[in-house]
């Protein structure tokens, strides 16, 4: 499901995210703008296009790279490898300036992935997501748990399905530290039917989503079998325990009631 991003189009507007044309072509008009003064994002300049057009001769407006974004990754990463082999100095040289360029678009691509109407409190793209799950939480009971396969990167398939509290196995464990680990693909979610007997049944509804070009919240580490790490807006830091929030539970045990501090 999805061809790596979740485009929604009103018009000329964009409600989700570009998808490989309209980003490329977004992509190419920054590269002819110089970085404004104001504090506007900068992502690779001309004056960066421009040096590694002299030194390697690789233009990044070229007819086979400009209208694809992957496709320019894969020349760009195939010269840093080609120019930190090589015993020139002046090959050599250029691996910064190619590290900027490759780091500039992946920030480009990530801030097209998360910012726009959609995270303004636009609904449109969510509340297509939310019907298609919902969907799926009305099959048959006792068929088993539905996998779904998507390319895109965003987030919309997990906010869909936690808004429609919709149960779900996407791989990673955890939960503080959440790490990717495929073993949980196996496991089943149940709910127990009755504690004297000890009768369990499966969770309708529940789902196994699995992410086949990553996703926008996975963050790779230098060690273990499988190096992602799931990660997570930090939290509002108005969400606060106060000592007004523990709350007598029970002669022997406290719980902590997180609430808003007052503004």
């Amino acid at each position: 499901m999805g061809s790596g991003c979740s485009s929604l189009r009103n018009g000329d507007d964009e409600l989700g995210i570009s998808t490989m044309k309209f980003l490329a072509e977004e992509f190419q008009s920054l590269l002819a703008t110089e970085p404004a003064d104001d504090g506007g994002e900068a992502f690779v300049s001309p004056a960066q296009k421009a040096e590694l057009n002299n030194k390697l001769g690789i233009d990044l407006s070229a007819d086979d790279v400009k209208g694809n974004i992957e496709q320019m990754m894969e020349v760009l990463i195939n010269a840093h490898q080609f120019c930190k082999a090589s015993k020139k100095g002046e090959l050599s040289s250029v691996l910064t300036l190619i590290d900027q360029i490759i780091a500039g678009i992946k920030e480009f691509v990530l801030f097209k992935c998360t910012t726009g109407p959609f995270s303004n409190g636009d609904e449109s793209v969510v509340t297509h997501y939310q019907r298609f799950y919902q969907s799926l939480a009305t099959r048959s009971r006792g068929l088993a748990p539905p996998w779904v396969f998507t390319t895109n990167y965003d987030l919309f398939n997990e906010r869909a399905m936690d808004r429609s509290g919709i149960p779900y196995s996407n791989g990673f464990s955890g939960t503080v530290e959440r790490k990717f680990n495929p073993a949980t693909y196996r496991f089943a979610l149940a709910e127990q039917l009755d504690i004297t007997s000890r009768r369990w049944a499966a969770v309708d509804g529940f789902v196994h989503f699995c992410k086949l070009h990553g996703s926008v919240n996975w963050t790779e580490e230098e060690k273990g079998i499988f190096p992602i790490r799931e990660s997570h807006t930090p939290l509002d830091p108005s969400l606060i325990a106060r000592e007004s929030g523990l709350t007598q539970c029970s002669s022997q045990t406290k719980c902590v009631l997180i609430g808003f501090c007052e503004r």
